[in-house]
């Protein structure tokens, strides 16, 4: 009797657990998700549809390296999506639930696109690297991600938010010369009260992000998001900083981040729907799954967003091709990734149209080749974007890894990897000759003064000694390019010792001047009486004719804007000397509200105008007249460690070296 309640019991538990199991079942069904037939969102090839029955595990894809998309064997018949008719354009890329009529169940149109179209937060690469570091600072946070030192005050006074724009449009695209570069940065980092005009604080951000965005400074980005409280982070900062992140070679923790904004997408703008298409194409491509991709672009077709360099790569993918690359003048950050990703080279005229963004993420990426990852590194080097730190991270990392990869550029990279070495087992003489000749070539390459501030973290460990007093002029060089001053006179002054107590050693006197110019750059005092010694060796080398006629006249526009007192000689070196027209002219009326901002006391008007009468290429380039007008408008207005800054590119530019610059 027993036995038998026994098998009843276990009847009894059986048919409860089929009962449990069939119960999900019924329900996924109840809950099976389809889209309206009468207004299809999506129309896909069959690979990309939702399957009727239980969906099967697809295939592991092969790879050919970590994140490299590859090209799938060509479709003899491949369907086309079919064409709706034109339909009014909407606000947002996806309609909410309460727009399309429905409720928001589990089979609304809001729930499947919550569910096929979430960027893969959790979904990693197969391989992840960590991203490189940018090179430490004092205190040991990477150099890029340091909020940069903003001016003080009232900036803003005086500027309507219709000058601002109007001038971000024109000078803030592509500057060349770092020292504009940074007075852009210095600017929109400022947290002074907007510009008359502003609608609000928030739609300033936006105008300042996008700024910053052209002009490279993905650090100050990020460090504008983690600064932030969380309820301040709109939509409009998260697209910009997973953009950030993604050229500073983070897409793991971009695409994490992004995984939020589709719970958000109703709240970005119209003007930024391109880039959350982008970042989210950029993000299924990544952790291989084409067929989100293919998804995200159908839908976004369908909501007339204007992405159409990223919808051809992704339609090349699914039918096989190799994407082409575009015969446009921009090619920006996603976009270009993708190319590169897909198997596109970078040549010279891929890396003349690329955008800062797009630059920096080559350069970034570790799992990109070495040529392609140089040739962006030194590309940015040249037009202002990169910092000393940022090429020596790459230069090490690509000299660790390298496989055989020649050419000048990983030659450059080995050379700088080589030097570290000598300098850990102390050899500095070697050191310092291999840097000589470093420089040397990073002239050729037009990168001198990026090259020596990222040899910067070597020769600071050196010590002056009798094996490296041949080559003291190239360390101080070095650490004037790297912002130690204290170091650099210390060598001036060693070698001036060791001139005189043999022969062979350089005369280095006359770099007591760009010191000084420097050190007002630093906000520290200048004009010292130690510089006396300085400028006379300097115009004991013009007079014997080091500078050339131009650099000899830019040389004493400079030093008198700055308040130098310029000895008569060298005056009339100057003047004996066919004074240089070249140099664009500011548009009419610039230098004259240049002097009247100046006059009124506003800060961020006079750097504003100054950044506009200078031009993009900054003192180098400038014409005389207006070099010395905006040096000396900054320097009325309290900005004179910008006025240094802006004068000591030019100075280091043209000062005379051994072996010529």
């Amino acid at each position: 009797m027993a036995q038998r309640f026994f098998h009843i019991a276990v009847l009894g538990a059986i048919a409860a657990t089929v009962g449990l199991l069939a119960s999900p079942i019924g329900t996924l069904k109840a809950q099976s998700l389809s889209l309206d037939p009468q207004r299809p969102v999506i129309d896909v090839p069959r690979e990309t549809r939702r399957p009727k029955q239980a969906p099967r595990r697809p295939a592991k894809p092969r790879r050919t390296a970590p994140h490299r998309i590859e090209t799938p064997p060509t479709r003899q018949a491949t369907r086309e999506a079919p064409r709706r008719a034109a339909q009014p354009r909407a606000s947002a890329l996806v309609p909410t639930a309460s727009q399309m009529g429905d409720t928001g169940g589990a089979g609304s149109i809001d729930s499947i696109l919550r569910r096929e179209l979430a960027p893969p937060g959790d979904a990693q690469p197969r391989r992840r690297r960590t991203p490189p570091q940018l090179g430490p600072t004092d205190s040991g946070r990477p150099l890029e991600v340091q909020r940069i030192p903003p001016l003080a005050g009232d900036v803003w006074r005086g500027v309507t938010l219709e000058t601002f724009e109007s001038l971000v449009r024109q000078a803030a695209r592509r500057p060349r010369s770092r020292a504009v570069r940074m007075l852009w940065l210095r600017l929109l980092a400022s947290d002074a009260p907007p510009p008359r005009g502003a609608a609000s604080a928030a739609a300033f951000e936006a105008t300042r992000l996008v700024a910053l965005y052209r002009l490279g400074a993905f650090g100050e980005i990020v460090g504008r998001h983690d600064a932030a409280r969380p309820e301040r982070r709109n939509e409009v900062l998260k697209l910009f900083t997973a953009q950030a992140r993604i050229a500073l070679g983070d897409g793991a923790q971009a695409c994490s981040e992004a995984s939020s904004l589709i719970r958000d997408r109703g709240e970005v703008p119209a003007w930024r729907q391109r880039a959350f298409v982008e970042i989210s194409v950029y993000c299924a491509l990544r952790a291989d799954d084409r067929r989100r991709a293919k998804l995200m672009v159908e839908l976004a077709r369908d909501r007339r967003v204007d992405a159409p360099l990223t919808f051809s790569i992704v339609d090349d993918l699914s039918l096989g091709r190799t994407p082409a690359v575009p015969r446009s003048t921009r090619l920006t950050l996603v976009p270009g990734k993708l190319l590169v990703l897909a198997g596109r080279r970078p040549d010279a005229k891929f890396l003349d149209a690329a955008t800062p963004a797009l630059l920096l993420g080559l350069a970034n990426d570790p799992d990109i080749d070495v040529g392609p990852r140089l040739a962006a590194i030194e590309a940015a080097a040249r037009r202002g974007i990169a910092s000393g730190a940022q090429l020596r991270s790459v230069y090490l990392d690509v000299a660790q890894r390298r496989r055989g990869a020649g050419g000048s550029a990983a030659a450059r990279a080995q050379r700088l990897a080589n030097i570290t070495r000598s300098v850990k087992t102390g050899d500095g003489g070697r050191a310092l000759a291999d840097a000589r000749q470093l420089l040397r070539e990073a002239q050729r390459a037009g990168i001198r003064p990026v090259v020596a501030a990222a040899l910067g973290p070597d020769i600071l460990r050196l010590r002056e000694g009798r094996s490296t007093a041949r080559d003291a002029e190239t360390a101080i060089e070095i650490l004037l390019a790297s912002g130690a001053l204290d170091r650099a006179v210390g060598w001036a002054i060693f070698a001036a010792s060791a001139r005189t107590a043999g022969p062979g050693v350089p005369a280095t006197q006359h770099w007591e001047l760009p010191i000084d110019v420097a050190r007002g750059m630093a906000g520290s005092p200048f004009g010292s009486a130690r510089v006396v010694g300085g400028l006379r060796a300097a115009e004991r080398a013009a007079i014997a004719g080091a500078f050339s006629a131009s650099d000899l006249h830019r040389l004493v526009t400079v030093l008198d804007a700055l308040g130098y007192q310029v000895s008569i000689e060298m005056w009339e070196a100057a003047n004996r000397r066919a004074q240089p027209t070249d140099g664009p002219l500011p548009p009419t009326g610039v230098l004259s509200r240049l002097g009247a901002a100046a006059d009124a006391r506003q800060p961020g008007l006079t750097a504003l105008l100054a950044i506009a009468a200078l031009g993009p290429g900054g003192a180098s380039e400038a014409n005389l007249i207006t070099l010395g007008d905006a040096l000396r408008a900054l320097r009325r207005v309290g900005l004179g460690e910008i006025a240094h800054a802006l004068a000591f590119e030019q100075v280091y530019r043209i000062w005379p070296r051994r072996g010529g610059r």
